[in-house]
């Protein structure tokens, strides 16, 4: 099926560029000040929808690990 070669051939480019994109974009003092203001306004249990963050690292995967360590 045609739909499933042309996600199969994003997956692949994805795949293919992953380890490239984090080295250059996976870390920004910018995106930690603007994480740090939003994790300060979270309530206690609030669940984040995270769209349109690239590779998921680092806001999702830093979100996730406040998450279990925050004692709340």
């Amino acid at each position: 099926m045609i739909a499933d070669d042309k996600k199969t051939l994003v997956a692949r480019g994805y795949d293919e560029i992953a380890d490239a994109y984090i080295d250059r974009f996976g870390k920004s003092s910018v995106r930690a000040t603007k994480l740090a203001e939003v994790v300060a306004h979270l309530s206690a249990g609030a669940s984040v929808l995270d769209l349109g963050c690239g590779a998921g690292v680092p806001v999702a995967r830093d979100l996730i690990l406040l998450r279990h360590d925050d004692p709340r």
